[in-house]
């Protein structure tokens, strides 16, 4: 299996960095390798270790050996601060919760191997610091505030949906950020209209980057805030050394927490590596991102689906207002939209005839049916 000729003959570990896929062109089948960067540079061929033999480098089209100045150059600039080698702050840990997640996808973990098959010990075989975020209990905050209007002055709720594994914090940050995701809903002469006040998917794809790629090296969390008028959602960290801007957005990835990544993608949190971008990008734009050196901030702007709709066209105007009290008058409407009253009973007439208002009025009140 190619999954296994990877896995067992790459160093350092390269699960959580490619994914593997068939897809049919025509009548041919072919396997897909997608492979994300990783952070452990040089990665090289465990017969041969670090050395000429073991670690190569692309130039061009072609595939060279990598020079001994430059495999250890890319060891000295390695910094040692992945969360499988910061030591756990405690070492009695339970994973009631992950076992539970785990079972969920038909997939049971281990007693005695499950933490070395996860990656979740140290060199010395402690717990690690990413066992420590996957423990049923521990103290890593994840916050959500909400707001009353469009700044941080008015703070209505700020939750803690941390200190639990992270995998049962990302399920109560999607849980609550759907909820807040409102379905509008509009009543128009063309039918009915229901939209989320933001798309669905790239917001949970957001959510998700923002768990998986944050640095909690530096002790920061990911963090939601609620507006009335937009999400933005903040992961710390920035991008990963060597990855741009340009290539950020054209869906290449340098996977920061590699070992958490796996992790969600045995979980189904996670779908093919890069994949994620090209999701957000098929509804928002790079306008959306805010890139720093310290942090990534994706921002969310409300939609109004009334914008849809062009705001002078009467016949629209006339069934909004009726929408809204099936008890107006003909009148009433006029007043209301600021219409004449011929064209308030064209437009009637027209719904009428379309089958989209039955009814009556009197110059009172009315009787109306949508």
């Amino acid at each position: 299996m190619i999954k296994d000729r990877i896995k067992n003959n790459i160093l350092p570990k390269t699960l959580g960095l490619f994914d593997i896929k068939t897809e049919k062109i025509g009548a041919d089948t072919i396997i897909v390798i997608t492979i994300s960067a990783g952070s452990e540079t040089p990665y090289y061929i465990r017969e041969y270790g670090r050395s000429q033999k073991g670690c190569f480098i692309r130039i061009g089209s072609s595939i060279e050996p990598m020079e001994e100045t430059m495999i250890n150059d890319m060891l000295n600039k390695r910094v040692n601060t992945s969360i499988t080698n910061i030591p756990s702050k405690h070492g009695n840990l339970a994973f009631s919760q992950l076992k539970i997640y785990y079972n969920e996808q038909r997939q049971t973990l281990n007693d005695e191997t499950f933490m070395e098959n996860l990656e979740l010990l140290t060199i010395d075989k402690k717990p690690n610091f990413l066992a420590f975020m996957l423990a049923d209990e521990n103290n890593i905050s994840i916050r959500l505030a909400k707001y009353a209007g469009a700044n941080k002055v008015d703070l209505i709720e700020n939750i803690d949906f941390g200190n639990c594994s992270l995998v049962k914090a990302l399920h109560k940050v999607l849980d609550k950020m759907d909820i807040e995701n409102k379905v509008q809903t509009r009543l128009h002469y063309r039918g009915r209209e229901d939209k989320r006040l933001v798309a669905e998917l790239p917001l949970k794809e957001t959510i998700v980057n923002a768990f998986v790629h944050n640095d909690y090296s530096q002790g920061e969390t990911p963090v939601f805030e609620i507006f009335s008028d937009r999400f933005t959602i903040t992961s710390y960290g920035g991008l990963p050394e060597g990855l741009t801007p340009e290539r950020f957005f054209k869906g290449y990835t340098k996977t920061r927490n590699r070992e958490l990544m796996k992790i969600f993608h045995d979980l189904d949190l996670v779908e093919e590596i890069g994949s994620g971008m090209g999701r957000i990008l098929a509804v928002y734009t790079p306008d959306n991102f805010e890139l720093d050196g310290y942090f990534i901030r994706v921002t969310f702007k409300f939609e109004n689906i009334g914008s849809n709709e062009p705001i002078n066209e009467p016949i629209n105007l006339v069934f909004d207002a009726i929408a809204a009290n099936l008890q107006i008058s003909r009148e009433q409407i006029a007043e209301q939209t600021g219409l004449s009253l011929a064209t308030v009973k064209r437009s009637i007439k027209t719904l009428k005839e379309q089958g989209k208002l039955k009814g009556k009025t009197s110059n009172k009140n009315g009787t109306w049916t949508i």
